[in-house]
């Protein structure tokens, strides 16, 4: 840290940046995504998650009622398992399994609702002013 420090400071005095320097900055890993990307329908996409919450959750309740819900990784954990306790069918690897993904896909600090970026239809034409 201390290097890299010096570094700036010194190419900063002479106005050169980094790469004119012939610095390579450190590597980082790409950004991850804040939060897991839902489908359509608003619950998340992956087939066997999906498969569950349509047909074992939606038993008893709209999906509005997962989705609506913004909860720790522990409270998720306690929420299935109440669910299968009031007679959901779910095994216990299942159980385990959607916890996880619930958690993920509906955390405490996710927006209600998060902007989608859409590729233009094919053929749709850009005016600007």
């Amino acid at each position: 840290m201390k290097r890299w420090v010096a570094l700036i400071f010194i190419l900063g005095c002479t106005n050169k940046t980094a790469v004119d320097a012939g610095v390579k900055p450190p590597e980082t890993a790409p950004p991850k995504a804040l939060f897991m990307s839902l489908g359509e329908d608003g619950l998340p996409s992956g087939p066997e998650t999906h498969l569950i919450l349509t047909t074992r959750c939606q038993i008893c309740h709209v999906a509005d009622y997962v989705k609506q819900q913004r909860l720790t990784p522990a409270q998720w954990e306690a929420t299935v398992q109440k669910m299968v306790t009031w007679g959901a069918p779910l095994s216990p690897a299942e159980t385990a399994s959607l916890a996880a993904v619930l958690a993920e896909a509906y955390p405490p600090d996710r927006p209600d609702f998060l902007p989608t970026l859409r590729p233009a239809p094919e053929g749709a034409v850009h005016i600007s002013k």
